[in-house]
């Protein structure tokens, strides 16, 4: 009898306390707010790609790897393009006082995370 009462004690236990302990939420709300992963994320319209591009052209000029000047730079084209099976915004800046050229060209991903910039367009 001894052994039956300890063995239903362990087992209710085990059952009560299983869902308690880290990363075993069963449909409980996390209420911290991150993200799983499972979200899709959003895809960014013109005005907001031309701000992140005009914002990642100021971080280059701050860290010298293209000339001040192109913190002046007038936006020409933005525009959605197709680059290895991917659709980027492709947005493209002129400046007449460029060093190294008179194009810049700012590839981000569709929600607006930054993929590369650079004079050749590719």
């Amino acid at each position: 009898m001894k052994t039956t009462t300890v063995l239903m004690s362990l087992m209710i236990s085990t059952l009560t306390f299983a869902g308690m302990g880290e990363g075993h939420s069963h449909g409980h709300k996390h209420g911290h707010g991150h993200s799983h992963g499972h979200e899709k994320t959003e895809k960014i319209d013109a005005k907001k790609a031309e701000e992140l591009a005009r914002k990642k052209i100021k971080a280059l000029t701050f860290q010298n790897k293209i000339n001040k000047s192109w913190s002046d730079a007038k936006l020409a084209s933005i525009e959605i393009k197709e680059f290895k099976n991917k659709n980027e915004w492709f947005v493209t800046f002129t400046n007449e006082k460029g060093v190294k050229g008179k194009t810049l060209y700012v590839f981000l991903k569709l929600d607006g995370e930054f993929v590369a910039a650079n004079f050749t367009g590719k």
